[in-house]
């Protein structure tokens, strides 16, 4: 309209505005932003923070106590929002989970049994958690001494002791030395005490039937049936 001449105030009282309004929009080179301007929060310092804190599992009342340590004093509201948001997130770009229990096969078979597809697997665990590495070669030596029976490895083994850097395995190499004679007896003779352990639970389930959890005449019942049978086993 100005192209073609009109005046201002003429084009201010046709849409209603002022002649600055007009003026300000002629020397526009754009569109005006629709988007109203974010206002700052006192959150917006510690966000870095929070999403480190998210990315670690931790949960809103464990993050809500470290900020507040951190000098925030802003609602508690802010800080959930913030977090749920950063979780939806990571929840739609996250991966296939892979539990646990999927995990422990992978570590413990050798790896010329595993396919080529766990291989890729086993790799990619270890490369996303570099610190089960070491807890990957010590279940590989763990069970190479099972299966051959070789005391040179389990002597290996108490030796690791104090170079391991993992607790869980400082811990578990610990309790083989307290057990470190069953141990090399296991590795040592072919037979075992299964039988003897059998043996012990079977009389352990009588003391807990003694102890009222069945009648008199129903374990009257049960021994005299089985004496019998062993009698008959013994005549013929």
């Amino acid at each position: 309209m100005r192209q073609k001449g009109v005046p201002y105030l003429r084009i201010a009282r046709q849409f209603e505005m002022s002649r600055q309004t007009v003026k300000k929009y002629e020397t526009m080179k754009r569109p005006p932003e629709t988007r109203r301007r974010r206002r700052p929060h006192e959150i917006d310092p510690f966000l870095s923070y929070l999403d480190e804190q998210v990315k670690l599992g931790r949960t809103i009342d464990a993050i809500e106590g470290s900020i507040r340590e951190k000098g925030y004093r802003g609602s508690y509201r802010a800080i959930r929002n913030h977090v749920s948001d950063v979780r939806r997130q990571h929840s739609d770009r996250k991966e296939r989970f892979l539990s646990r229990k999927h995990v422990y096969h992978l570590y413990w078979k050798p790896l010329v049994d595993l396919t080529e597809k766990k291989r890729h697997l086993l790799n990619q665990v270890l490369t996303l958690y570099p610190e089960t590495k070491e807890i990957y070669g010590f279940v590989q030596l763990y069970r190479d001494m099972i299966r051959t029976k070789d005391k040179e490895i389990f002597h290996y083994i108490l030796r690791m002791g104090d170079t391991v850097s993992r607790p869980e395995l400082n811990s578990f190499i610990k309790q083989m030395k307290k057990e470190k004679s069953s141990i090399k007896a296991a590795l040592v003779y072919s037979y075992s005490n299964a039988v003897l352990e059998g043996q012990v639970t079977r009389l352990k389930m009588i003391k807990r039937q003694l102890y009222g959890r069945a009648s008199v005449e129903f374990l009257k019942n049960g021994y005299s049936i089985n004496f019998e049978k062993r009698n008959l086993e013994v005549l013929n």
